[in-house]
């Protein structure tokens, strides 16, 4: 009967004493950019759905909801360009930016036909903030 506590206690030791599970910086990087491709879809949905504009419209709220999901994510996606990781995984690190930066500038154009000049403008400044991540791990 006295096994019981003792095994008990040495397995809460076991838990509570190890260190706590980390995540790779690759497997960051690549669940960050597999969210930040869905959030620029989502957003690309939401502006197709719109009348094309050759006025400047307010931007709907739903589409600024994601502009500033979309904001938080490609900061936490450029921040990883000066992580410390080998040359190889550099380079798929900057093919992601770079893959990010294109996508950015195409859901600018499409915004920005549709009349959204502030979305276009925000989504333009994430698109600068992509080369200049490139620009850092080159």
């Amino acid at each position: 009967m006295r096994r019981v506590p003792t095994t008990l206690a040495s397995l809460l030791f076991v838990v509570f004493a190890a260190p706590p599970l980390t995540a790779s910086v690759m497997s960051d990087f690549q669940a960050r950019l597999a969210q930040t491709q869905w959030n620029i879809q989502s957003v690309e949905g939401m502006v197709r759905a719109q009348r094309a504009s050759s006025r400047a419209m307010a931007t709907p709220e739903a589409i600024e909801s994601f502009l500033d999901l979309l904001t938080g994510n490609v900061g936490a996606l450029t921040a990883f360009s000066s992580a410390k990781v080998t040359t190889d995984q550099g380079r798929v690190i900057a093919e992601g930016i770079r893959s990010t930066a294109g996508q950015l500038r195409d859901l600018s154009a499409m915004i920005s036909h549709r009349g959204f000049s502030s979305a276009a403008a925000e989504t333009q400044r994430l698109e600068a903030n992509c080369r200049v991540a490139i620009a850092d791990t080159d």
